[in-house]
Order: C-alpha cells, then sequence, then structure tokens
C-alpha cells in the first residue's frame, strides 16, 4: 500500500515487506513554517526527501537523501545566513524488546535506532538538516574581533581583561620581587 502525497508518518503494518517502498517529499510552506519553528532558524525555504524504505531481518531500513535551504541570523553581524543542504542518510530501524516482552541487548552497530509501530518523516528531515547547518553561522566577510563590553563613556572591558589569570604571571613577578629585595 503506497503512502498518500500528503502523509509524513510511515506506518510500518501498512507497508509490504516484499518489497522497496520509494517515497519523495517536497514540503509545503505550512510544513516549511513548521520546520523552522522546530529548528529555531529565520526560514526553511525549501526542503525535499528522497527515500527507500526496505524491509531487514527483525526490522526495517529507510536510506536516502534531503535537500534544504535554510536561513539563520549571522552570529557577528544578525545579517541572513543562507546554508544549502544536500545530505544522504541511513537509518536502521530495529525492535528492543523481543515477542516474550524482555529486552534485548543492543547491538554493536551504533547506527540502529528504536523500531516503532510508526516512523516520522518530517521529524527525520528535522534531525538530518540540524545535523547539517553550522553551529555558529557568519556571513560572508563577518569577522569577530573580540568581546568589548562595559558602561557607557567608560574604556570597554576586552576579552583579555576577562580573563581571570591573566594577572597572576605579573603578580608572581611582583611578589618574587619584593621577596629577593627582603633578604
Amino acid at each position: 500500500m503506497p503512502l498518500p502525497d500528503d502523509t509524513f508518518t510511515i506506518v510500518f503494518r501498512d507497508l509490504s515487506r516484499n518489497k522497496t517502498h520509494r517515497l519523495r517529499r517536497d514540503l509545503d510552506s505550512h510544513a516549511l513554517d513548521s520546520l523552522a519553528q522546530t529548528l529555531d532558524v529565520v526560514a526553511i525555504r525549501k526542503a525535499r526527501l528522497d527515500m527507500d524504505v526496505t524491509a531487514a531481518p527483525k526490522g526495517w531500513d529507510i536510506t536516502g537523501t534531503i535537500g534544504a535551504t535554510a536561513v539563520q541570523t549571522c552570529v557577528v553581524t544578525g545579517a541572513p545566513v543562507t546554508t544549502r543542504i544536500d545530505a544522504d542518510f541511513l537509518r536502521k530501524l530495529r525492535p528492543m524488546v523481543d515477542p516474550g516482552g524482555t529486552e534485548t541487548e543492543m547491538d554493536a552497530d551504533t547506527d540502529i535506532e528504536p523500531l516503532g509501530d510508526s516512523f516520522d518523516i518530517l521529524g527525520l528531515l528535522a534531525e538530518e538538516i540540524a545535523l547539517h547547518l553550522p553551529d555558529f553561522p557568519r556571513a560572508d566577510g563577518a569577522a569577530f574581533d573580540g568581546l568589548h563590553v562595559g558602561p557607557p563613556g567608560q574604556k570597554a572591558m576586552t576579552d583579555d581583561d576577562a580573563k581571570p589569570l591573566a594577572g597572576l604571571a605579573a603578580l608572581k613577578a611582583k611578589l618574587q620581587g619584593e621577596s629577593a629585595d627582603d633578604s
């Protein structure tokens, strides 16, 4: 049974284990806005997901590619920064409890995730975009020359002033000079 074009949830019991299910989703403006809010970015302009859902021993494998254009705020200037993301992904979904109700031991494969009754496609897309967004986006030419803070009208405190151990070398030299004078 193919998934309707407007759904973002895979219900595994509805899928045949004898074939590969190919899915493509291009997000509409409502889903893009929701995704941008989830990721706490200015905007997601485009997002596409191409994936194959294939039966695997005791579970399912989901492979595919994502494409997205995200807009974030530059950490230096506050200007919008656009990032294009094109990435491949793999999800191996396996049960974490055997049919007898006891927990199973985790496989050494770190790519394995717990298998539930369904899978959230929009959640997958959000995770993959979040993994590929820059942590500290910067506009072209934006340079950070250090933090300078202080009250208006007074000399600003610099990064070097804020280092708690910066003055210890001078203090040590002064104390050594005084002890040399005492002898």
